[in-house]
């Protein structure tokens, strides 16, 4: 039987503001025959302010760490930067906003 996928949004919030280890919530994700929802993970990141070359570090070092270098080789690393692409409209960085008070009068 194949895994699951671990779809709950709360994966975010548990990495970014509790300090869960992402590589740690891998392994355990990994150990309880679970897969990570990546797009609930990204979406979230993007809600909070996470660029797209924050979410791809963080994401290719926690996997990296977690599985190793040979897992990123063996396709990681190509899926995961064509999910990126494939979602550049939706997951590209908004546009700095230019402050109101920094415009001529």
């Amino acid at each position: 039987m194949g895994a699951s996928i671990l779809g709950p949004r709360g994966i975010f919030k548990l990495v970014d503001t509790k300090g869960f280890s992402l590589e740690i919530l891998l392994l355990e994700l990994r150990d309880k025959n679970l897969l990570m929802d990546w797009g609930d993970f990204i979406m979230d990141a993007k809600k909070h302010g996470w660029t797209n070359k924050t979410i791809r570090k963080k994401i290719k070092d926690a996997v990296r760490n977690a599985f190793g270098q040979q897992y990123m080789d063996d396709g990681f690393t190509k899926i995961f930067d064509e999910f990126m692409e494939s979602s550049n409209t939706l997951l590209s960085d908004p546009p700095k906003q230019k402050n109101v008070l920094d415009s001529p009068r």
